[in-house]
């Protein structure tokens, strides 16, 4: 059985047993307008997540203690979209380490 990268959704999973989460579509008005950008989850809302992430890894972590509205549908045209808000929050951790005289 092997483990592998899926060249079309990207996911790492056995490539025998491996099915693609389905296609979703999602807007963000406030960012790009009128347009609906493609994006996989397993539903309307992991797919909100899995855009959340992505808009927040590539703006220097802009969704850091804020939050955006996004529409997703399961249409290209965005039909019958659902509304999410979308937030992110840092997760701290500490670590100890002893430190022997």
């Amino acid at each position: 059985m092997s483990y592998e990268r899926c060249e079309i959704c990207g996911r790492y999973d056995f490539v025998e047993k491996h099915k693609c989460y389905p296609l979703f579509y999602v807007n963000f008005p406030d960012y790009n307008g009128d347009d609906w950008d493609e994006i996989r989850g397993f539903d309307a809302s992991d797919a909100a997540e899995e855009y959340g992430k992505e808009y927040n890894e590539g703006g220097d972590y802009t969704l850091m203690n804020d939050s955006i509205i996004i529409f997703v549908s399961e249409y290209p045209d965005g039909r019958e979209s659902k509304k999410f808000e979308v937030s992110a929050e840092a997760d701290i951790l500490y670590t100890v380490s002893e430190i022997e005289e």
